[in-house]
């Protein structure tokens, strides 16, 4: 007779059966498999992509997952660098709107217990409630508005993450297409100039846009919680632990890292927030677009009528004493006017002393002034589209050729961008990137590795190192391990410590090109010093020795940092392919699992 069910006899006793006491391959493999695969996908927070290009999105989230499959440490080290990011946001836009003054949970806990039996005992008004209700805290902060939601670090990082666009349609025909995020240099203009301007929205609101929930990241948080305590429980019994059980150990232990660090950041946002034009953002596009180089941001030098020769222009921004003198030159001006056709409004401009003109060797460098000692340089290059003919020198450029006036729309951002509307210093306006359509997902930039170059931060370096030295010697720790071959034991020892070495060798990398660069430097310093001026010929040489010796020197520092960098990904990729080679060399003890850990509500 089918009994789906099974049979019971009459004096059968309730028992308990305990869980199996040992695992299988399968099981090994699932669990370890089951925990990478929630460390490494759940933690990777990516920024917001360009609008239009969310197809891209997939491709960087492969890419993401790759490195945090095979380098979590510096997942977890990208995701430090924009909490400070963020955290630098939230400070700036707190001093500018400080938050209301609201007490820490143990001190609200505390003062709640001691207002239970004052309930229970007192017969009699209570006067602190009495007094405490009359003053309110809000009312200690008189810069905190009643209409402006609190800036909190979710709102920090919505904005590393590019959450606040500016839609360049908005501003006008002459700002191009697109969108261009709001980036830190931009919430720091904002906040020294017009803070009202700043981003007003609810936490909610951002929080809505987030495709991850506190429970999905509870549970990924437990799994690997389990983890950590089911090979804690092997060593402390004595069982062996498997390689791969140590590289998801180390994959736990970042995302423990990186999950603390980004658990304000919302979760894949595929749309930012278009901020409502006003006249504080319009300013604050007119600076960025006055040096920007992207397409239909740069500005263009009308041709005047008559004239046959176009105007290329490239941008550059200056900070520099002596550019000064350069509107209050008349001898010069009078010697530029003399080959070069001026329209109204950049005559107008010069006239304003708001912009100099001075000829070079091959093209007219043209400075804006945008506040003192900031200024803006443009090099024209005069192009004869009517004769393709090669032009030598500004000066021989004829007067009847070259002539080109300021933009309409430039004029007026000159204008809206005055030196009598605000007073800036330098780190604001220098700082001030092109506007971007989105913010990079990684946080190493140009600005940081000339920092790192120069030791202006030392906390990031050190940061770098400290996670290095964690992950890198937690697989140290198989140092005397039994391995199959000996040639795969070595492999690993130089693996591990070509890990564990990341951090100290990009701080040597960093530091040799500063010492290269500072070298030459003061050589040519030195030589400029003592140089005679007899010897014009001799001097020329030096130089051009000195110039091919600095670009073969820095060219063979970093042929050196590209060969460690191809070998450090090399060792990357064997520890992982190890980790599943040595599982089919597992001893038996490898293979018995903790009484207690069993128990535990876990996957695979």
């Amino acid at each position: 007779m089918f009994a789906p069910f099974g049979n019971q006899t009459a004096n059968q006793t309730a028992t308990w059966h305990p869980e199996p006491r040992g695992r299988g391959t399968f099981g090994l493999l699932s669990s370890c498999i089951t925990t990478l695969v929630l460390c490494v996908y759940t933690t990777i927070h990516l920024n917001i992509p360009e609008h239009g290009k969310e197809r891209q999105q997939y491709f960087r989230k492969i890419g993401w997952v790759v490195l945090g499959l095979l380098a979590p440490e510096i997942v977890a080290w990208n995701a430090w660098e924009q909490y400070r990011t963020a955290s630098r946001i939230t400070q700036v836009v707190h001093k500018a709107y400080p938050p209301a003054l609201t007490s820490p949970w143990y001190q609200l806990f505390w003062a709640s217990c001691k207002r239970v039996p004052r309930r229970w005992f007192s017969t009699g008004v209570d006067t602190r409630k009495c007094l405490d209700s009359q003053i309110p805290l809000s009312s200690l902060n008189p810069d905190t508005s009643a209409h402006r939601h609190p800036w909190t670090l979710t709102h920090g990082f919505y904005a590393v993450m590019g959450g606040f666009v500016i839609q360049a349609g908005d501003l006008g025909p002459s700002y191009g297409t697109g969108a261009f995020v709001l980036s830190e240099r931009g919430i720091n203009f904002l906040a020294e100039t017009m803070p009202e301007w700043i981003p007003n929205i609810p936490e909610s609101e951002i929080l809505d846009k987030s495709k991850a929930s506190t429970l999905t990241k509870t549970i990924v948080c437990l799994q690997a919680l389990w983890f950590c305590i089911q090979c804690i429980a092997r060593l402390s019994q004595g069982a062996s632990i498997s390689f791969l059980e140590l590289n998801v150990l180390g994959h736990c232990l970042c995302a423990f890292a990186t999950y603390a660090i980004w658990w304000k950041k919302p979760f894949d946002v595929s749309r930012p927030t278009s901020l409502s034009v006003s006249d504080g953002l319009r300013e604050y596009a007119d600076v960025v677009y006055l040096y920007s180089s992207r397409p239909g941001a740069l500005p263009i030098f009308p041709t005047i009528p008559g004239m046959r020769s176009d105007t290329q222009a490239s941008v550059d921004i200056d900070v520099d004493s002596n550019l000064a003198l350069m509107p209050h030159d008349p001898q010069s001006l009078e010697n530029i006017t003399k080959d070069v056709c001026f329209g109204d409004l950049l005559r107008s401009a010069i006239t304003a002393e708001r912009c100099g003109l001075v000829a070079s060797e091959s093209c007219y460098h043209l400075t804006l002034r945008l506040y003192t000692n900031i200024w803006i340089r443009y090099y024209l290059y005069p192009t004869d589209t009517g004769q393709q003919t090669a032009v030598e020198s500004a000066h021989d450029v004829p007067r009847a050729v070259f002539g080109f006036d300021l933009e309409p729309a430039m004029a007026e951002r000159l204008e809206r961008t005055s030196e009598s509307r605000y007073e800036l210093g330098y780190r604001t306006i220098f700082g001030l990137k092109p506007p971007s359509p989105r913010n990079r997902n990684w946080s190493l930039s140009s600005d940081s590795v000339r920092d790192a170059r120069d030791f202006k931060e030392p906390l990031s370096s050190i940061t770098l190192v400290i996670v290095a030295l964690v992950y890198g010697g937690l697989h140290l720790l198989a140092w005397n391990a039994p391995f199959h071959t000996r040639i795969e034991e070595t492999l690993w020892k130089i693996s591990g410590i070509s890990v564990a070495s990341i951090g100290p060798m990009s701080i040597a990398y960093a530091g040799l090109l500063s010492v290269t660069e500072k070298f030459f430097w003061h050589i040519n310093l030195w030589h400029l010093r003592h140089w005679n001026p007899s010897r014009t010929r001799s001097r020329s040489k030096i130089i051009r020795f000195l110039n091919v010796s600095e670009n073969i020197v820095e060219k063979i520092i970093q042929v050196l940092g590209v060969s460690y960098l191809l070998f450090y990904s090399f060792t990357r990729v064997y520890l992982v392919v190890e980790c599943f080679i040595e599982v089919a060399y597992l001893p038996d003890s490898a293979f018995t699992t903790p009484v207690f850990t069993r128990y535990i509500p876990h996957l695979g």
